[in-house]
């Protein structure tokens, strides 16, 4: 089921436990998963906090905080591995990196300012989507979308 927008009432839940998930938003922390136990015929409420990304202060007192420019390539062929490129700046040296359905997912490495990902679009052509995080479960950066074809 999902996703909903914020305040909406949702019915058709099963009774027992679920777990709600919240969307990464470009430049605010994501709320963390919840568990709700869901009793028929009430109604349950879950709430998550998003909280804007404050930039760090370097030694120069100007934020350092990772900034995605630009995702490319944006299209690829099923069954062909491709390298992806990153590109922007104070890019952390724990970038995360996913595409839907792309398999063999490597971190080819970088710098501040560029980092490559490798992965083979795998299963089905059409849209997928991506993100990059600053690390694995963490903040979201940027997201896009790559046409696999």
């Amino acid at each position: 089921m999902g996703p909903y927008e914020s305040g909406r009432t949702v019915n058709g839940f099963r009774a027992g436990d679920t777990k709600i998930n919240f969307t990464d938003i470009t430049g605010w922390q994501t709320p963390d998963e919840i568990s709700l136990n869901v009793v028929a015929g009430n109604t349950a409420t879950a709430s998550g906090t998003y909280v804007p990304i404050t930039p760090q202060p370097d030694s120069d007192g100007k934020g350092n905080m990772p900034i995605v420019s630009e995702v490319s390539p944006l299209t690829a062929k099923i069954g062909e591995s491709t390298v992806f490129t990153i590109r922007g700046k104070n890019l952390p040296n724990s970038s995360a990196f996913w595409i839907a359905e792309c398999a063999k997912l490597t971190n080819l490495g970088g710098a501040d300012s560029q980092w490559q990902f490798s992965c083979t679009p795998s299963f089905s052509t059409g849209s997928k989507e991506g993100v990059v995080k600053d690390q694995p479960g963490g903040t979201l950066l940027h997201s896009f979308t790559v046409i696999v074809r």
